[in-house]
């Protein structure tokens, strides 16, 4: 028994295995090197092209060639500022720290992710650190990264020095959308408009496949109009049958007699 358990446990680790191979080979080809995959989006790490300002950075992002729709990184989760900490950036052998603009910036007291999000409205917030708040001139966002720890903090939006930076292309966006379709519908994305909707089933409509259709419930209706209408068909032929039964029971009697 133990030897079919361990085969059986292998057997699915082995599966696992080639399920993320496939699914790695199926992505890696729609993101283009040097730029690596996860969650849906594509990154590339600007480290041979730095930038003299958070503006500057912004642009190439915007201008980057081949690739469609990127903007300067905007971190939406824990995993994906995992990912850009330990998989795409890093520490290379002997640094001791490295910090790289991000699509964060103050605007009107508020700092705003490059999608238009508060900072504050999403779970990377953990990881802000604002020495800085006194400093006017500190009005845009950097991920700086040393070898035992790593923060979000603000930073001057025109340096002398160049620094590095992440762009993002979101590839799929029904990556982390497919839900908000709820259980009736399916997220297809569309990749002209850069965007996605809601593939709803027949008897469903609605941003979210949340209500019912007109079509579906002109089904409905009609389908219960039918039951109706055998229902009442049966009683009426029930009734005559009990009516001709009695009729001619009647005459029977009056035969006999």
């Amino acid at each position: 028994m133990h030897y079919f358990a361990l085969v059986k446990r292998r057997s699915h680790e082995a599966f696992q295995v080639l399920k993320e191979a496939k699914e790695k080979v199926k992505h890696g080809i729609q993101c283009l090197p040097p730029s690596k995959y996860f969650a849906g989006s594509c990154y590339t790490y600007m480290k041979t092209l730095p930038a003299s300002s958070w503006e500057r950075a912004h642009n190439n992002c915007l201008s980057l060639p081949m690739i469609k729709d990127a903007n300067l990184l905007a971190i939406e989760s824990i995993d994906e500022y995992e990912f850009i900490e330990r998989e795409l950036i890093g520490l290379k052998s002997g640094s001791e720290s490295v910090s790289v603009y991000i699509g964060l910036r103050k605007i009107n007291n508020t700092w705003l992710w490059s999608n238009d999000v508060p900072l504050k409205e999403t779970p990377v917030y953990r990881f802000w650190v604002d020495n800085n708040r006194d400093i006017l001139a500190y009005d845009c966002g950097i991920l700086w990264l040393a070898r035992n720890t790593s923060v979000i903090t603000p930073a001057p939006c025109v340096e002398q020095a160049l620094r590095p930076y992440v762009c993002k292309q979101t590839i799929d966006r029904c990556y982390n959308h497919s839900s908000n379709c709820g259980k009736y519908g399916k997220c297809i994305n569309l990749p002209s408009m850069n965007s996605h909707k809601c593939q709803c089933r027949f008897f469903y409509t609605g941003d979210q496949c949340e209500k019912w259709s007109n079509q579906g419930l002109q089904v409905i209706i009609g389908c219960i109009i039918v039951v109706i209408a055998f229902i009442a068909s049966y009683i009426i032929n029930f009734d005559r049958s009990e009516d001709s039964w009695s009729f001619k029971k009647s005459n029977y009697e009056q035969y006999q007699t």
